[in-house]
């Protein structure tokens, strides 16, 4: 049977073994120690949208909610990725032969047009023998080169490869194949560190060991799960070519499994258990769970009925939350927003019109003169008026001015790193040079200490890098606005998604959120929507979005219309200009217009 139909297979009956066993939620219950969640590498391929209809109700009356899940994930495929072979060709490494011959094998498996590769060893010294390349003869034959020699310094190994995949753009899955025999000599420093290190930077590290002195413990905090580690047990051939196979399916392919969804649901909001549709694989009166074996463009949409237990603008969700296990057995929780109603008083009936009453007689006085008095005519009180008492008007006259700023800001800077932004506007300064020195000293009027100001910086092209999470670190934030670089397609939609993303895991509550989006290009029509449905959630979640437009080529239409409030785009033509944009950004954040008396 061809090989690859044999690992299709493989892959259809471990996604059908998970569902049957309870999928997601099961595993994370019982190997929650085992599963790490990824926090860079690869943005999520999985979004999604909380509504409520109708979103304005009254007390007592029932509303309907609805998720709808969209996937862009592959559910099999090469994926797009650099991997780095570290070979350990220590003197105690007994399976070198076989190495080679994996090492040659995955890189004639490899797809140029989606993946590079790399190789380093290491003994008492690391050596880069190849950086990352499509070249696959020369991989193949450096491999059949290896030779052993001198101890085991796997921290050296593990520090080469990183300075390998400096190299790789952080919208690429970034692999580490470490073939080894576990252990490293005493006289060198503990690699674990590195390898964390590394793990939190979004890297993979897959380790392929020889059965050693190293305990599955040790193996297993290298790679950050036991999942990622392969041990050769068995000498014999046959079967160590399905464990190759089962590796190059892990190195190579890329899938997803166990789509998941969590609602954990305000309790004011009152959730109707059993209202759900499709039924949930757990719920109670708080909260529901559902598992998805498939992952096509469009989930099964979910519908679910609350009726509300007081006013205001309740929020629907405490979590909503998606989730699957990637091929890389991380699993990535995807947040969503939580969704709103409005919950008012049933009005009162209109009171009916007071009829008038008599005044009983006057009684009668006795005058000097003794004459009697007329009796008093009867009157009545005027008729109550069934008109409304009409508003009066009257002039006001104030100077107001912003009081001493109590609330930290963050800022999500999301900045268009497309080709057009590489084109020059003096001699030696591109746009992107530009907003780099601009953005750059806008950091020097922000309060960044202890638990001031932060920010985060996101670049967009045809793919959006968070290239910064929201920090207070000024060093870190001025390293990562050098680091943009420009790669071709204006995707908007991305930059916000991962803006919005990043506002609602990092953001702190006690701040005022604002995010910039800056480009001077135009996205292309059928992400209009994206980028529109983005802009609002962002407002729904309090995030004041300010866009602007730099050049003359922008796409001014769509930058005015994802904007909080008219005044919140602008145009910029340089530096100077751009800068006083982001100044008065930081100004209107400072000091909301919303704070003063006057838009009260």
């Amino acid at each position: 049977m061809h090989r690859s139909r044999v690992r299709t297979q493989r892959v259809i009956a471990t996604v059908a073994a998970s569902l049957l066993i309870g999928g997601i939620y099961t595993l994370e219950g019982q190997l929650s120690g085992l599963y790490s969640q990824r926090t860079a590498a690869v943005p999520p391929c999985i979004s999604g949208q909380v509504s409520v209809s109708p979103n304005q109700i009254f007390l007592g009356d029932a509303a309907s909610g609805f998720i709808t899940l969209t996937s862009q994930c592959e559910e099999r495929g090469k994926s797009v990725a650099d991997i780095v072979f570290l070979a350990d060709t220590s003197e105690s490494i007994g399976f070198l032969s076989d190495t080679m011959g994996a090492i040659r094998w995955y890189t004639s498996e490899i797809d140029i047009s989606r993946q590079r590769v790399a190789l380093v060893s290491f003994a008492n010294e690391a050596r880069i023998i190849t950086r990352l390349t499509t070249d696959q003869a020369m991989v193949k034959a450096e491999a059949s080169k290896l030779r052993r020699d001198g101890d085991t310094n796997m921290d050296a190994g593990l520090r080469a490869a990183a300075d390998v995949l400096r190299d790789s753009p952080r919208d690429r899955r970034r692999v580490i194949a470490l073939f080894t025999d576990g252990m490293s000599g005493e006289e060198f420093a503990d690699p674990l560190p590195t390898a964390e290190e590394l793990r939190r930077d979004g890297v993979i590290i897959y380790l392929i060991a020889e059965k050693s002195a190293a305990t599955k413990e040790h193996l297993a905090s290298l790679a950050g799960s036991p999942d990622r580690v392969f041990e050769f047990v068995d000498s014999n051939t046959a079967n160590r070519t399905k464990l190759f196979d089962r590796i190059l399916d892990r190195l190579l392919y890329w899938s997803v499994r166990e789509v998941g969804m969590r609602s954990e649901f305000n309790e004011v909001v009152g959730y109707v258990p059993g209202s759900s549709l499709p039924l949930p694989i757990e719920e109670n009166e708080n909260q529901a769970k559902w598992i998805f074996g498939v992952v096509n463009p469009v989930l099964p949409g979910i519908s679910f009925q609350i009726v509300p237990k007081t006013t205001g603008i309740l929020q629907v969700h405490t979590i909503a939350e998606a989730s699957y296990m990637d091929s890389d057995s991380n699993l990535v929780r995807v947040p969503l927003n939580p969704g709103f109603v409005e919950v008012m008083v049933v009005p009162s009936a209109t009171p009916d019109v007071i009829e008038p009453t008599e005044t009983s007689p006057a009684t009668a006085t006795v005058r000097p003169s003794a004459s009697p008095t007329a009796t008093a005519t009867q009157t009545q009180s005027p008729m109550a008026s069934s008109r409304p008492p009409a508003h009066l008007y009257l002039p006001l006259a104030l100077r107001e001015r912003c009081p001493a700023r109590g609330r930290p800001v963050e800022l999500l800077l999301v900045i268009d790193t497309s080709i057009s932004m590489s084109e020059r506007l003096a001699p030696g300064t591109t746009k992107l040079d530009a907003t780099i020195r601009a953005a750059q000293r806008l950091l020097e009027i922000m309060r960044m200490d202890g638990d001031g100001d932060r920010v985060a910086v996101i670049g967009f092209n045809s793919a959006a890098t968070l290239q910064v999470p929201l920090s207070s670190s000024k060093i870190l934030v001025s390293r990562a606005l050098n680091s943009l670089t420009v790669r071709a397609g204006t995707r908007i939609d991305l930059g916000m998604e991962v803006a919005v993303q990043e506002a609602t895991v990092h953001g702190r509550r006690n701040a005022t959120q604002a995010l910039i989006v800056l480009s001077d290009g135009r996205t292309e029509p059928k992400y209009i929507s994206a980028i529109l449905e983005l802009a609002r959630q962002a407002s729904t979640m309090g995030l004041l979005v300010f866009s602007v437009g730099f050049g003359s080529a922008h796409d001014a239409e769509t930058l005015r219309a994802i904007v909080t409030r008219p005044s919140y785009y602008s145009e910029a033509e340089n530096e100077a200009s751009l800068y006083k944009q982001f100044e008065g950004v930081t100004k209107t954040v400072q000091c909301p217009s919303t704070g003063l008396w006057s838009q009260r």
